[in-house]
């Protein structure tokens, strides 16, 4: 989280970004194994230990799992990260299968050992696919899409993805 820090700090200072490309990042930080370990156990700690992400995570438990969520299905995660939002709905409801797609193999790596630990592989699942380009031959009930928009170089084409399928 500190590398994080660092970068918004030199924004200020700057005005730019040092990578100035989707690819630039792609290899500094999504295809960089060191990078994203540290960042997604830094994420992880915080999501119990900040208050902030408490929140979050206790509004995505109690509105989005508890109300918005049907009760089976297959549930697609963009963007899954380490995977905790798959797990946490695969935890909470019993009939929902989850497919989670990262671009970044080190998350995936991360995704799957805490799917294991969790005990929930048998539903959850992950594979290598950019969230702006995804192609699935099943339908899915519903989505989880967090802490993504932020990543994307493009945000506003992932609403027209999302529109059109």
């Amino acid at each position: 989280m500190t590398d994080v820090n660092r970068e918004q700090l030199s924004y200020c200072r700057r005005g730019t970004y040092k990578n100035k490309s989707y690819s630039e990042v792609y290899d500094a930080v999504y295809d960089n194994d060191e990078y994203m370990t540290t960042y997604h156990w830094g994420v992880f700690a915080t999501l119990f230990l900040w208050a902030h992400h408490l929140e979050l995570y206790s509004f995505f438990r109690d509105r989005f799992v508890g109300r918005c969520l049907p009760q089976e299905g297959r549930v697609a995660d963009l963007g899954c990260g380490s995977g905790i939002w798959s797990i946490l709905t695969a935890t909470m409801l019993q009939n929902i299968q989850v497919e989670g797609f990262d671009i970044s193999k080190s998350s995936l790596a991360i995704s799957s050992a805490l799917t294991e630990a969790a005990g929930v592989s048998d539903r959850v699942t992950f594979r290598i696919a950019d969230a702006l380009a995804l192609e699935s031959e099943l339908p899915y009930v519903a989505g989880i899409s967090a802490f993504l928009m932020e990543h994307l170089e493009d945000p506003e084409r992932y609403w027209l993805v999302l529109r059109e399928t």
